[in-house]
């Protein structure tokens, strides 16, 4: 057999949401920003995305992420995210997959109870504490880039739909979030097929008609994924809330998706609540239970124009493998992702969690 490449991938999951990582097997895309080698990797290296993301070595319900050295002096190591329908600046359930796998092959020394690391991100440093026991990850916690709103109770057109009101936020990615039940939507487990189709059709005309740049990194320009939320309500005296967050090309996220929570508590509370209520907690999300924290929400300076804060999420992380994914001279150099909306797929997600219970603590 006659290899063109090797290379090694560790699978791991953050609650569930599957982030396969490359420890070996390619050479860092050259580029003096985390930015840069983004840019090189979608531009001259994009066939280990399609090729790892593709049938049969991949499949749409998975991301790949490359740990590469830092390019910034205080980072530990860099991370680059790739989804199937594109490359990812900054996503947390990859980047705890990211870190345990850096941490539990040796790639960085782990130190117990408690080991400290800086990853450098194309959307920038994130400040990463993993709680360790018996050389395994046992809980990781991060200090997120600052989230802010970009557009606040804007009415765009939605094709089936008429006038919606939505909000656009950035976390890392940018979400458009809108009230499920301007939908139709209660985020029942039977709504999973109408939730990912109609979140797909949301995320292209929030796209399309508002405008969203990231003030200080050009580069982030697009809504990239769709969340719907629930109302906020109060049970057994502790507020909840649920939502569903929409993964392209058409899927429903798996973990509890803190990411895309960050960003919509700055849109669905007054900033004087927001302060009084600084614990969060998100707990029993599908067949799993995840407990994330907040610490105290803190202003940044960056994005002056902008309200938004810095918070740390915590998320309990997990191995599923361990492979070297080979390309011979007679196999294809690079497969299709499924586009568009896969039946087969869309039919397992009701077996799957679409909402979750989230809490907040005075």
């Amino acid at each position: 057999m006659k290899l063109n490449n090797m290379i090694t991938v560790v699978g791991a999951h953050a609650e569930g949401e599957v982030g396969r990582v490359i420890t070996g097997g390619l050479l860092p895309p050259p580029g003096a920003t985390m930015l840069d080698k983004l840019i090189n990797m979608e531009n001259n290296m994009d066939w280990v995305r399609q090729m790892l993301l593709s049938d049969p070595r991949g499949s749409v319900n998975t991301s790949v992420n490359y740990i590469t050295p830092p390019c910034h002096p205080d980072a530990d190591f860099g991370m680059i995210v790739m989804e199937s329908d594109y490359y990812v600046h900054m996503s947390g359930s990859n980047l705890i997959c990211t870190v345990t796998t850096a941490l539990e092959t040796g790639m960085v020394p782990m130190a117990e109870p408690f080991t400290k690391v800086v990853v450098d991100t194309p959307a920038g440093l994130v400040h990463v504490t993993a709680e360790c026991e018996n050389g395994k990850c046992r809980r990781i916690s991060f200090d997120n880039i600052p989230s802010f709103v970009m557009h606040r109770d804007r009415i765009i057109d939605v094709p089936g739909f008429g006038s919606r009101r939505v909000d656009v936020s950035y976390g890392g990615m940018i979400y458009v979030i809108a009230e499920a039940a301007e939908f139709g939507f209660s985020l029942h487990p039977s709504e999973s097929r109408d939730l990912v189709e109609i979140g797909e059709i949301l995320k292209k005309a929030a796209a399309e008609q508002l405008p969203s740049v990231h003030p200080e990194i050009p580069e982030i320009h697009t809504v990239n994924q769709t969340q719907f939320t629930g109302p906020l309500e109060t049970k057994d005296g502790v507020k909840t809330s649920k939502n569903a967050v929409i993964v392209s090309p058409g899927r429903l996220d798996r973990c509890p998706c803190a990411q895309a929570r960050q960003p919509d508590w700055h849109c669905c509370m007054p900033e004087a609540k927001l302060r009084l209520e600084r614990s969060l907690f998100i707990a029993q999300f599908w067949i799993l239970s995840l407990n994330v924290k907040s610490s105290e929400l803190r202003r940044s300076e960056i994005c002056k124009q902008s309200s938004h804060r810095s918070k740390v999420v915590r998320g309990s992380p997990g191995f599923r493998s361990m492979a070297s994914i080979l390309k011979t001279h007679s196999q294809l150099v690079i497969g299709s992702p499924i586009h568009g909306l896969n039946k087969h797929w869309l039919e397992n997600t009701r077996r799957f969690k679409i909402c979750g219970c989230f809490s907040l603590a005075g």
